[in-house]
């Protein structure tokens, strides 16, 4: 999943960073790496901060993606 960077490092993706700053708090997907994430953030407003975490859509998507295959596997043998 994502890094945990101290408050003392810069975060090295300009692109992401930029999008979360200038974002209005929506999740959105994006790639790193060649793999595609779902980005949640939230500001720390006190401390200029943000709270930022990628969850690898692959992982999101495991179950439904196993929900489809029990299904289309359900409907070659039954149909």
């Amino acid at each position: 999943m994502g890094a945990l960077a101290a408050p003392s490092t810069t975060f090295q993706d300009e692109a992401l960073s930029r999008r979360i700053v200038e974002g209005n708090g929506e999740p959105f997907e994006y790639a790193v790496g060649g793999q595609r994430y779902l980005v949640v953030y939230s500001p720390i407003r006190q401390a200029d901060w943000y709270t930022v975490a990628l969850i690898p859509t692959e992982y999101l998507y495991a179950d439904a993606v196993q929900l489809l295959r029990s299904i289309l596997l359900t409907s070659a043998v039954c149909g």
